[in-house]
C-alpha cells in the first residue's frame, strides 16, 4: 500500500531529524512508527464460525451422561418420525429412510 501524509513544515523538519538520528530514511521511520501503533493483526486462519458452532457441539456431547444422550437420541427418533409422517402426509418423499 502507498499512502500519502501531508505534513506541516514543522512535521516534516522533525520527522527528517529524527530519521536523521535513527540513521534511516524519513520514509522508513514513518513506516515503523506506524507498524509499531497498529493493532495486533487478527489470527492467521480465522475459524469458520459453522465450524466453530459444530465444535462447541461436539464439546458439549462430550459432557453429556448416558441418560442425556439417551433422551437426546431419543428426542431425534421423534422428530426424525414426525418429520417423515407430515412429508407422507403431504405426498412427499421421505427424508429419513
Amino acid at each position: 500500500m502507498t499512502l500519502t501524509i501531508d505534513l506541516t513544515p514543522s512535521e516534516g523538519a522533525r520527522l527528517d531529524a529524527a530519521a536523521r538520528q535513527e540513521g534511516v530514511g524519513a520514509a522508513a521511520l514513518a513506516k515503523k512508527l506506524v507498524t509499531e501503533h497498529l493493532p495486533p493483526a487478527p489470527p492467521a486462519t480465522e475459524e469458520d464460525p459453522t465450524l466453530a458452532l459444530f465444535a462447541e457441539w461436539d464439546r458439549e456431547d462430550e459432557q453429556m451422561t448416558p441418560e442425556e444422550l439417551a433422551a437426546a437420541q431419543k428426542d431425534f427418533a421423534e422428530f426424525k418420525h414426525n418429520i417423515n409422517a407430515e412429508r407422507v402426509r403431504a405426498g412427499a418423499r421421505v427424508i429419513y429412510p
